[in-house]
C-alpha cells in the first residue's frame, strides 16, 4: 500500500467519524427535544412560596447569626483545568466578549460557594461537566448564535443547550447521561420557581440569577464576592444583561421565559436593583 493510498484510507475514516458523530448528535438531539418541561400556575405558585420560606429562613440564619458563610478562594471552587473546561472556555471567551464571558465565570464561582454554604464543601460535583455548562449557558445571547439561521428558531436558553451538546459530543469524553444533564440544565436554566430535574440544573439558576439580579447573595461572604468580582469584573454588566434580552425580544423566537419576566416581573427594574455598582 502506497503513503497516498494510506493518506486517502484515513481521510475517509476521518470523514466517516465525523458523519457517525453527526448522525448520533441529531438522534440524541431529537430525542431530547421531544421532552417538553410543563407545570402548572398551581404547582408554579406552590415552588415560589416554597423558595421564598426557605430564603426567609436562611435569611434569618444570618440575622441570628446561626449561619455565616466561609471565606472561599477560587482554588477551592475552580474546576479541574481539563481539555475540555479550558476549550469550553477558550470558546465561551471567543464568541461573547469580555462582559458576557466574566459573567459566565462570576455565574460558576458564585453557584460553587452557594453550594459550600448549603453543603459545607464541593464533595459530590461533577466540576467538569458543571463548568462546560456554565461556559455555555448563556451562548444563545452571543451575535454568532443569534444569526445562525437554524438555530434562530430556538429560544436563548435551547441555542445554548444545543451547542453545548454539539461540543460536548466532538470534543469531550463525556457520557450521555452527562451531557443530556447539562443540555436539561442549560435550557431550564431561567425557569425561577420551577422544580429543577437536577442539581445542576438549580446550579446554573442560582449562580446565573445572582450575578443579575442578586439572589443569595447574602450566602456569600464579603471576602468571597469581593476576591470573584475582582478577578472577574462586572464591566457594566446591568447594561450589557438589559441589553442582551432586548436583543432576544426581537429575535424571531424570543425566550417565552424573558418576555413574562420582562411583562409581569420588571426584569430590568431587579436587575438595577441587585447590589452590585454595575
Amino acid at each position: 500500500m502506497t503513503t497516498e493510498d494510506s493518506g486517502l484510507m484515513a481521510t475517509a475514516k476521518e470523514d466517516q467519524v465525523e458523519a457517525d458523530v453527526e448522525t448520533d448528535e441529531e438522534k440524541f438531539l431529537l430525542t431530547l427535544e421531544s421532552r417538553v418541561f410543563v407545570k402548572n400556575r398551581a404547582y408554579f405558585l406552590f415552588v415560589t412560596a416554597r423558595e421564598k420560606m426557605a430564603e426567609i429562613w436562611r435569611k434569618s440564619g444570618h440575622v441570628l447569626g446561626l449561619r455565616t458563610p466561609s471565606d472561599l478562594e477560587l482554588e477551592a471552587l475552580g474546576p479541574p483545568q481539563t481539555e475540555a473546561v479550558v476549550r469550553a472556555f477558550e470558546l465561551c471567551r471567543e464568541f461573547s466578549g469580555e462582559s458576557l464571558f466574566n459573567h459566565c465565570m462570576r455565574a460558576y464561582y458564585f453557584a460553587a460557594a452557594v453550594r459550600w454554604f448549603g453543603k459545607g464543601s464541593l464533595k459530590g460535583l461533577d466540576l467538569e461537566q458543571m463548568a462546560v455548562a456554565f461556559a455555555f449557558h448563556d451562548f444563545g445571547l452571543t451575535k454568532t448564535s443569534q444569526t445562525e439561521s437554524e438555530e434562530s428558531m430556538y429560544p436563548f436558553e435551547v441555542r445554548g443547550a444545543r451547542k453545548c451538546l454539539r461540543f460536548a459530543l466532538k470534543e469531550t469524553q463525556m457520557t450521555k447521561q452527562q451531557i443530556t444533564i447539562m443540555y436539561e440544565a442549560i435550557r431550564l436554566h431561567t425557569a425561577l420557581g420551577f422544580e429543577k430535574p437536577t442539581e445542576l440544573a438549580g446550579l446554573i439558576t442560582v449562580g446565573t440569577c445572582c450575578d443579575v439580579v442578586g439572589y443569595r447573595c447574602e450566602d456569600l461572604s464579603k471576602k468571597t464576592k469581593k476576591t470573584i468580582l475582582t478577578a472577574y469584573p462586572r464591566l457594566k454588566w446591568k447594561d450589557v444583561v438589559i441589553q442582551a434580552f432586548a436583543d432576544d425580544a426581537k429575535m424571531p423566537h424570543p425566550s417565552p421565559v424573558m418576555r413574562r419576566y420582562q411583562r409581569e416581573y420588571f426584569f430590568n427594574l431587579l436587575v438595577r436593583m441587585a447590589p452590585f455598582s454595575e
